[in-house]
């Protein structure tokens, strides 16, 4: 499968990682997009493709699971929060002080 877009391949990027991460091995994005394959004249074509092998019709999707080193607990969550948010960020200007200005 190519993927590509009518702009700066953003969107094709997008849908390579997202059928890559989702199991397809043969993905690409095609190299400068459909503005480099007009101006290169080759051929287009549309229209409804037909597939020569059709697919099952029933096709389950594998996603894997997360690893369990890539869960954390709402526990662990909370406790980094905690130790790492909403705390006054030293000034570099002066000593003692804060961001905004109050000791």
């Amino acid at each position: 499968m190519v993927a590509y877009d009518q702009d700066n391949g953003m969107y094709a990027s997008r849908l390579w990682w997202l059928l890559r991460w989702m199991g397809h091995g043969s993905v690409a994005v095609l190299d400068g997009g459909l503005a480099k394959w007009i101006g290169e004249n080759r051929p287009l074509q549309s229209g409804i493709e037909t597939p020569t092998r059709p697919e099952p019709a029933n096709h389950p999707v594998s996603v894997p699971a997360p690893a369990r080193h890539q869960l954390a607990s709402s526990r662990s969550t909370q406790a980094n929060a905690d130790a790492h948010c909403c705390k006054p960020v030293a000034n570099p200007s002066g000593p003692g002080e804060t961001a905004n200005g109050s000791p």
